[in-house]
């Protein structure tokens, strides 16, 4: 249930792009209702199993450094 995208809408009259935002903003307000909840599995995986978060700062530290 991931969800990755991108939308990009252009028009000469702003009338309709009003029109065109007012439906994007009702079809976003059910994503943002609902997020996903993939990445909060990946993190609480990541971070509960002491192999998992080792490796985890190894790769925060070399991408630090």
């Amino acid at each position: 249930n991931e969800r990755v995208g991108n939308l990009t809408v252009v028009g000469k009259e702003s009338e309709s792009i009003l029109r065109v935002l007012s439906q994007m903003e009702k079809i976003v307000r059910i994503t943002w209702s609902n997020p996903p909840a993939q990445g909060a599995r990946i993190v609480a995986t990541t971070l509960s199993n002491p192999e998992l978060f080792k490796e985890w700062t190894g790769n925060v530290k070399t991408m630090a450094d």
